[in-house]
């Protein structure tokens, strides 16, 4: 007995038809099918029988299926469609966007908390009364206040360049589809890190040594970033805000690292099978 199929059409099960009645009927790749054997509906040109259908080449001969049990088929393919309308999401995740958008958000939200956090800081400065203090206290501020605005411009920049970015870190359908993504956030992150520090910590310490000298722990007080400002400072952050870049990108390359040698040792296997 020949192998037999059942299809949607508008959410209508039809069927069972053979190959040579599929292909009176109009049958499209799109179209999903299902018969005895399969564990949900699949498009057509996913199956190899249907797949001659949708091209020029000449239709085979089908084959006969020993076994076929057309009751089977009949009691089975109800219970496939009930079953089976989870897998447009399935899929969706299988393909990876499900992954790589949220992640694109994610970024788009961290730029836009870059661009307004030179302004939450001055609301504070503002608040503080710092303008009834000397001048060399409001020089130091407002020039350090610049530096952050400065610091804050880069950090906007880079998770506003790197928000599109994320969205082709990884090819559709592959096996290792966060893997990647999480990858260029560590990196993304350590670029931001990195110049925040350099940039904040290089230019509050030079600022807070200039105007306030042996006071410059004034500005830790209304600065209220995790930084120590010192004299030294203007050394160490550019190098510590450099360390952690390399280490971010290290882990970023390492992951993706991982994920291809995964992915080669896979074709390697398929191809060998082959």
């Amino acid at each position: 007995m020949n192998q037999v199929y059942y299809y949607l059409d508008n959410n209508e099960q039809k069927g069972p038809l053979g190959v040579d009645q599929l292909k009176s009927v109009g049958l499209k790749p799109e179209t999903s099918v299902w018969a005895e054997g399969f564990d949900s509906w699949k498009p057509a040109k996913e199956v190899g029988e249907l797949k001659p259908l949708f091209s020029n080449k000449k239709t085979p001969s089908v084959k006969p299926v020993i076994g076929g049990n057309l009751a089977s088929v009949k009691k089975a393919a109800p219970l496939a469609l009930l079953t089976g309308f989870i897998a447009p999401f399935l899929s969706y995740i299988d393909s990876g966007k499900m992954f790589r958008k949220p992640f694109s958000w994610l970024y788009t939200l961290l730029a836009g908390l870059n661009a307004i956090l030179p302004f939450y800081l001055l609301y504070t400065i503002i608040r503080g009364s710092i303008f009834n203090a000397p001048i060399k206290y409001v020089l130091a501020i407002l020039l350090s206040w610049t530096v952050l605005c400065i610091a804050c411009w880069v950090g906007f920049q880079i998770w506003w360049d790197r928000k599109d970015k994320v969205l082709s870190t990884s090819e559709e359908d592959s096996d290792f589809s966060i893997t990647p993504v999480i990858s260029h956030l560590f990196q993304t992150f350590g670029e931001w890190l990195g110049s925040f520090i350099a940039i904040v910590g290089f230019g509050f310490s030079m600022f807070g040594t200039i105007f306030l000298g042996s006071e410059i722990a004034y500005l830790s007080y209304v600065m209220p970033l995790p930084l120590d400002i010192s004299p030294i400072g203007m050394i160490l952050y550019p190098v510590y805000g450099f360390a952690t870049l390399v280490i971010f990108r290290y882990l970023a390359e390492l992951c993706r690292c991982l994920a291809a040698i995964a992915n080669n040792t896979k074709a390697t296997a398929n191809n060998t099978k082959k």
